[in-house]
């Protein structure tokens, strides 16, 4: 018959990740730097966006479809774009101070 083997994972064996052993340090430091590069470009043009009447207000985008248009005029909407803008910074802040990503941020 044939040879049964158990290879059942109890709760308690720890668990093995796989470790990156190729990305040399300065490559991980390069990519830290420029994604808190882009978050500090982007994360203000985001807050400020919804507030200009040139980049909101005038946008052809919304023209085009007026449904969206009336979402977008929406002070909750303005305020929703906004936090993510001032949450895009955070992050880039968080980053700098503690210079690596969160878990599950990759």
């Amino acid at each position: 018959m044939a040879e049964e083997t158990n290879l059942s994972i109890n709760p308690g064996d720890p668990v093995e990740h796989p470790k990156h052993h190729g990305i040399p340090g300065w490559l991980e430091r390069e990519e830290i730097f420029l994604r808190i590069l882009l978050r500090v470009c982007v994360g203000p043009v985001v807050a400020i966006a919804p507030w200009s009447p040139i980049l909101w207000d005038r946008n052809p985008l919304l023209h085009y479809f007026p449904i969206i248009g009336i979402w977008a005029a929406n002070g909750a909407v303005r305020g929703l774009v906004t936090g993510l803008g001032l949450l895009n910074l955070w992050f880039a802040l968080r980053e700098t101070i503690h210079g690596k990503s969160p878990k599950g941020d990759k």
